[in-house]
């Protein structure tokens, strides 16, 4: 969240520049990355840990921020908080199996 990091979500919602980011996923917030620029860190990192991992089924814990972008970026619909969701990565593709919001 750049210069807006340590704000409550709700409030760091309120700001111009956050607003203009969560509309527009290649304009990064001040001080920190865009949307595209997040779900590339995120993706890397969990086919990097898939790659490196033998088992079949791995968790991997992260805020809802974080979690609600992968959800957008498979589904390909707009950003929304949640607290959980479950993807599938299989032959190098993503796909979105379900969220919970508690």
């Amino acid at each position: 969240m750049g210069k807006y990091q340590g704000l409550l979500f709700k409030d760091a919602l309120k700001k111009k520049e956050v607003i203009e980011a969560f509309n527009d996923y290649a304009k990064p917030i001040p001080e920190g990355e865009s949307i595209n620029q997040l779900n590339n860190r995120l993706f890397s990192f969990i086919k990097k840990k898939v790659s490196e991992c033998p088992h079949k089924n791995i968790a991997i814990v992260s805020h809802g921020t974080a979690i609600g972008n992968i959800k957008a970026y498979i589904s390909g619909e707009k950003y929304i908080h949640i607290d959980s969701c479950v993807i599938l990565y299989k032959n190098n593709e993503f796909k979105f199996m379900e969220s919970n919001v508690y």
